[in-house]
C-alpha cells in the first residue's frame, strides 16, 4: 500500500494522518505496525526526512500540551529470549571541514514551585555476571581533545553537592581512582580545592581511611 501526496513547484502536497476525538474519554489511536514474520525478523519501520540542497525537514516526536499531566515518549527494544536484545542508539550526523559538530541535548524538565526534572543515566543490571558500565568520556582528537565537567548549578542558598561514590558489596567494594592522563611533554595535575567564602568560613577538605 503506497500513500504519497503530489508534488509541487514551491511547495509538496503534505499528508496528515489524524485519529478522531473524544468528548468526555479517550480521543483515538494511531498505530504503526510493521509486518510479522513467523521464520524470519519482521519489518522495519522508517521514519525519514528527505536529502535536501539547504536544510533537510526534522523529525520531531511530541506529546501534546495538557492542564493536568502531559503523555510521555518511550524509546523501548523489545526484550529477546535466546539472543541479544536491540540497543538504542542517539547520534547526530557528522559536519562539513569547516562548521562544528552536531550536539546532543538531554534537559529534563522545569518546574515553577517544585522540584525540576532528574536526568538519571543507569547500566543495566545481570543476575548471574556484572552490571553494565557507564561512561561518559570525550573523543580523541589530533589537537586538543574535549573537555569533560561535571558541575551543579548556581542557586540563591545551597548549591547542589557532587557524589562520587561506589556501592556496597558483602565482599570488596569498587575503588575511586582519580588519574592524570601521561604525556610526553607536561603530564596534567591533580587539584583538590575547596570553597572560599566572602562572610562565612571557607570550606574544608577531609581525607579519611576506612
Amino acid at each position: 500500500v503506497n500513500l504519497a501526496a503530489g508534488e509541487g513547484t514551491l511547495s509538496g502536497g503534505e499528508i496528515v494522518i489524524k485519529a478522531g476525538n473524544s468528548i468526555t474519554g479517550y480521543g483515538g489511536a494511531i498505530t504503526l505496525e510493521s509486518g510479522h514474520s513467523e521464520t524470519g525478523a519482521s519489518g522495519n519501520i522508517i521514519m525519514a526526512s528527505p536529502s535536501a540542497e539547504s536544510s533537510t525537514g526534522s523529525v520531531e516526536i511530541l506529546t501534546g500540551n495538557s492542564v493536568d499531566s502531559s503523555g510521555d515518549v518511550r524509546l523501548v527494544t523489545g526484550q529477546s529470549d535466546q539472543g541479544t536484545a536491540g540497543s538504542v542508539a542517539i547520534v547526530t550526523g557528522e559536519s562539513s571541514s569547516e562548521e562544528n559538530g552536531a550536539d546532543i541535548m538531554l534537559n529534563a524538565g522545569g518546574s515553577r514551585s517544585k522540584t525540576g526534572g532528574s536526568i538519571r543515566i543507569s547500566s543495566g543490571s545481570s543476575n548471574q555476571l556484572s552490571s553494565g558500565k557507564v561512561s561518559i568520556e570525550s573523543a580523541a582528537a589530533s589537537s586538543i581533545s574535549g573537555f569533560v565537567g561535571m558541575r551543579t548549578g548556581i542557586a540563591n542558598t545551597n548549591s547542589g553537592s557532587v557524589l562520587l561514590e561506589t556501592g556496597t558489596s558483602s565482599l570488596s567494594s569498587g575503588d575511586i581512582l582519580v588519574v592524570a592522563g601521561d604525556a610526553g611533554a607536561k603530564s596534567g595535575n591533580i587539584a583538590i580545592e575547596a570553597g572560599s567564602s566572602t562572610r562565612g568560613h571557607g570550606g574544608s577538605i577531609s581525607l579519611k581511611a576506612g
